[in-house]
């Protein structure tokens, strides 16, 4: 297939190797720094902007287009009140300029309006399923309200856990500790938090209802309001989590 990409950023930066190297053609890459004509005979046009940017994208291709877009807290109706055929390809990935990143392991979430048995993943007249099929091993149906609660899964998964370990990285630095001792703790951590129950496997003081150690804790963040304010509510999370799910409330897994 033929693919235009709208947008430059760190998602575009991987995913326009990752469709070359599933053997379709990008000819092209539009942004707003390096505006470029775009084509007339695109297959598929993906719009990799940020969600503000979406609707600008959009308005500069004509309403024949087959147009996607990969965010994951966006709508299809962004796209649908323009384009007669058009979709969602969302990645559940963090992606940098600069790191290499296997798209054959990324999971794809699809939705799409306007094709023959819309989101079927089995269905080989779509288009866009089929380039989505083509990137990764694993290809699933979510429409726009469950995408974007995957999107804030994601975001607690990914950017409040990194958020948390560059603190532990500050903290670290500030009182002279090489960041490198917690490093076994985070491999454990997510191999931990991936192959059992996240909620079952908590530990630290918040889960054990240790006062005298959140208190000590509180005083050496009393420089940064910010991590001490977040040190509280995560803390208070842990313990009412925890405590619901030990007087037998129903697991959220179920």
């Amino acid at each position: 297939m033929n693919i235009f990409i709208i947008g430059n950023g760190n998602l575009a930066y991987s995913l326009v190797p990752a469709i070359q190297g599933a053997e379709h053609c990008v000819s092209g890459v539009y942004s707003r720094k390096n505006p470029c004509a775009i084509p007339d005979d695109a297959d598929i046009y993906i719009i990799c902007t940020a969600d503000a940017g979406i609707a600008d994208a959009a308005a500069l291709l004509p309403p024949d287009k087959v147009v996607a877009h990969t965010s994951g807290c966006t709508g299809i109706d962004v796209l649908s009140g323009r384009f007669e055929r058009c979709g969602v390809i969302y990645p559940v990935q963090t992606f940098t300029k600069g790191v290499k990143v296997d798209f054959a392991n990324v999971p794809l979430m699809v939705e799409t309006v306007g094709f023959i048995d819309d989101n079927n993943n089995d269905n080989n007249a779509n288009p866009i399923v089929q380039l989505a099929r083509s990137l990764s091993r694993d290809v699933r149906t979510l429409d726009s309200a469950q995408r974007r609660a995957l999107h804030l899964s994601a975001v607690f998964a990914c950017n409040f856990v990194n958020h948390s370990i560059a603190a532990a990285r500050l903290i670290a630095n500030e009182n002279g500790i090489d960041f490198a001792l917690l490093r076994p703790l985070l491999d454990e951590t997510i191999r931990k938090a991936t192959k059992g129950d996240p909620i079952l496997g908590q530990s630290g003081p918040a889960v054990r209802g240790d006062e005298n150690t959140m208190r000590l804790h509180e005083e050496l963040l009393a420089r940064h309001t910010h991590l001490l304010s977040l040190y509280i509510v995560e803390s208070m999370s842990i313990k009412d989590l925890s405590q619901k799910y030990s007087q037998g409330l129903p697991h959220p897994n179920h």
